[in-house]
């Protein structure tokens, strides 16, 4: 049977990896610091249980810490701002019928993103929480009360740890673009990405 000829994909547009990255890193700060100023707002942080702080401590500091943990063994080999030197040293030219997003409309999708993220986290950090509680022998009735507060505490913790990931990133490009005269482009959303995804044209 005849088959017609699959039609290529369109190339994704590319965006400038630092316009991405330094979005990212100005809505995560700020909406991880108003989650944490409404939480400390609105006082219920200070009514808080001993159990209720120990579950605020153990989630965050065991899902940052664990990421921490994974970054310092990644770093006792090669540091990752080398890694990115090399990758980014190796990037090809963008594809001849690449075309470039405008940078307005890379800070629009990078800004909802972000807002998709934290409320994520929120998400996360509600399901996280309540089961420790449980596990911790908090009675169910009463978990509900302080709920959000302590979601609140965790997922802006995360955001601000994101945000500054975010930035350190930024930073190492820049860097790079710095000393090469050349721009870094990408795939929306991949900005961060250890990986060859990246390309760079003259700047």
């Amino acid at each position: 049977m005849y088959e017609l000829p699959s039609r290529p994909r369109p190339l994704p547009p590319l965006v400038r990896a630092t316009t991405e990255l330094r979005t990212l890193t100005g809505v995560l700060a700020g909406l991880g610091a108003l989650l944490l100023a409404g939480a400390l707002a609105l006082g219920d942080v200070r009514r808080l249980s001993p159990l209720e702080v120990a579950d605020v401590i153990l989630v965050f500091g065991l899902s940052t810490g664990s990421s921490a943990a994974a970054a310092a063994a990644l770093g006792a080999w090669t540091p990752p701002r080398i890694l990115y030197r090399n990758i980014l040293d190796r990037a090809p030219a963008p594809p001849p019928k690449a075309r470039r997003e405008s940078a307005r409309r890379t800070r629009t999708r990078t800004i909802v993103a972000a807002v998709v993220t934290v409320a994520a986290f929120l998400g996360l950090a509600t399901v996280g929480s309540a089961l420790l509680l449980v596990v911790m022998g908090k009675p169910r009735s009463e978990i509900p009360h302080h709920l959000p507060t302590i979601a609140a505490l965790i997922g802006g913790g995360w955001a601000l740890v994101c945000a500054g990931a975010a930035w350190l990133v930024a930073r190492w490009l820049e860097r790079w673009e710095e000393l090469r005269g050349r721009l870094i482009l990408c795939a929306p959303l991949h900005a961060a990405s250890l990986g060859e995804v990246y390309f760079t044209t003259p700047g």
